[in-house]
């Protein structure tokens, strides 16, 4: 049997996989997060199928006083300027190659609110994205 066919199919495939990840990691543009705006996070898709429901608050609800964070985080007009929209909880998130996920949780005993974060494990064959020179 002859080795050196084999031997270059092997070749052959190891480079077209090669490129083939070269080329998505060149094409492939996430799109940049807007870092002078605030914007909405999309919603976690399972919680998208839950059901809502109505459950008694607390006579009041502790919040940030309003003109010193919107001074201190560069807040929209759009939520400076609503009286209806307050800020309850902050939350910064460090900087990771997959997914968060951020849940708001309201305690309707004291009227406090927190984010927890989750992050997600990284898929075990998964290629990074990260372009590095030297």
């Amino acid at each position: 049997m002859k080795l050196r066919p084999i031997v270059e199919a092997a070749l052959c495939l190891m480079v077209l996989c090669m490129a083939a990840s070269m080329a998505w990691s060149l094409y492939h543009k996430t799109p940049a997060a807007a870092t002078a705006n605030y914007v909405s996070a999309p919603t976690i898709a399972a919680a998208e199928k839950i059901r809502v429901v109505t459950v008694p608050g607390p006579p009041r609800i502790v919040t940030i006083e309003k003109e010193r964070v919107v001074e201190k985080l560069k807040l929209p007009d759009a939520i400076a300027k609503d009286p209806d929209r307050q800020v309850v909880a902050t939350a910064e998130v460090a900087p990771y190659a997959g997914k968060t996920d951020a849940i708001a949780l309201l305690d309707t005993r004291t009227g406090r609110a927190e984010i927890d974060l989750r992050q997600e494990p990284l898929p075990f064959f998964g290629f990074e994205d990260g372009k590095e020179v030297g």
